[in-house]
């Protein structure tokens, strides 16, 4: 048996093609010249023009990251998403309504960890998790290479695959068990 397309027959078929949503055309045009999209309350404040240069220093990030990686390693490079959310962080005033002050931050499947990081200038504990070895040592590197962003950087990695943590619908932050 022999199987085969009938080109003939294909052209006269109409393609069907997936439904998409349809998509802003002010995220097309920030997205074509490379500028950021304003979020509504994820947005960064303007940035004060009477800001320090040593204020603004004490708040750069260093990072370590893999520019291009396969699909395998997707998780050592930096996500734009990563991006918005460390500079809303380091935008916000110390007593400002995002003051997580107490608040234990858990960033599931952290990659390079550029939002533990970032988190961590902000708030009481920040957790990194993510399934990938390289990922965490990237992760290792750059909480050690941003030790200065707080006072006390008190973020830790461990290797966590989230979906195999036993979560169910209700369970408390308390009841991740755990290595």
């Amino acid at each position: 048996m022999e199987v085969g397309v009938d080109s003939a027959a294909a052209a006269e078929q109409p393609q069907l093609q997936p439904k998409r949503k349809r998509v802003a055309p002010a995220i097309l045009a920030a997205a074509r010249a490379h500028r950021p999209v304003s979020c509504g309350d994820f947005s960064p404040p303007p940035r004060r023009p009477h800001a320090r240069r040593a204020d603004r220093r004490s708040r750069c990030i260093t990072l370590n990251h893999g520019p291009a990686t396969t699909v395998a390693d997707v998780g050592l490079q930096v996500w734009r998403g990563a991006c918005l959310l460390c500079d809303w962080l380091l935008a916000q005033p110390p007593a400002g309504p995002a003051c997580l002050g107490r608040t234990l931050v858990l960033e599931l499947s952290g990659g390079v960890g550029l939002g533990g990081v970032a988190a961590a200038a902000v708030a009481g504990s920040v957790a990194v998790t993510d399934a990938h070895a390289a990922a965490l040592a990237l992760v290792e590197a750059n909480i050690a290479a941003n030790a200065g962003l707080a006072a006390e950087l008190r973020a830790w990695r461990r290797r966590r695959q989230w979906w195999e943590c036993g979560l169910r619908r209700g369970t408390e932050a308390q009841g991740l068990g755990g290595e």
